[in-house]
């Protein structure tokens, strides 16, 4: 079973790099990226990405690269958003670069006034997504961003969350995408069954 945690991973053997920047970015994230086998728990490999964040060239092309992907084919969206706390390193430059607002979705009792909220299960237990409930939302259009896609539990919690709020996601951009846990098809069906438009993905490493 994989994590669905953002920052967990389930080992599994490494064949290449490959991601929808070209190989070569996918590459140098792959290298940037620390690995920690059996942590937190045996059976897990955790991907750490402060050595990434450390690295200034490789964190200004990872920002540049996720940001061009958004731009070139998913640049009607309205706002971005990112999922605490990682979501909140790498959405914001990517709204910057689009010229889009950027929209926080936050952990319990972090948000004051209205909100929404969602609870949603993790390999490890449960836990909560809050945002903000504004008019503008009604009818916008978002690209959610995040880390690391593996069982897509986090992003489909946001993507429920922006449903409620009144608007739909258009894509979803990640560094990090662990094909082995489906992630991106359990989303893809999801949108299918709630006869919503089918999303773009975006991640610059999928392993």
């Amino acid at each position: 079973c994989c994590s669905a945690s953002i920052t967990h991973t389930h080992t599994h053997t490494m064949s290449g790099s490959k991601g929808d920047a070209g190989p070569e970015v996918a590459a140098r994230i792959e290298a940037g990226l620390r690995k920690f086998p059996d942590f937190p728990r045996p059976g897990i490999l955790f991907r750490d990405v402060s050595t990434l964040l450390m690295n200034p060239e490789l964190l200004q092309e990872t920002n540049r690269e996720l940001s061009r992907l958004c731009e070139e084919h998913s640049s009607g969206a309205t706002f971005v958003c990112g999922m605490e706390a990682r979501g909140f390193l790498f959405g914001p430059p990517i709204a910057v670069s689009l010229g889009k607002g950027f929209v926080m979705m936050r952990k319990p009792n972090k948000l004051p006034g209205e909100k929404l909220s969602i609870d949603y299960g993790l390999e490890y237990g449960k836990d909560v997504l809050q945002m903000h409930q504004f008019e503008e939302f009604k009818g916008a259009k978002f690209i959610v961003v995040d880390d690391l896609l593996a069982t897509g539990g986090t992003a489909l919690a946001a993507a429920k969350l922006i449903q409620q709020a009144g608007g739909s996601v258009q894509a979803y951009a990640f560094v990090v995408e662990l094909e082995d846990c489906k992630g991106r098809e359990k989303i893809a069906e999801w949108h299918a069954a709630n006869d919503l438009p089918s999303p773009n993905f975006h991640c610059l490493l999928s392993c």
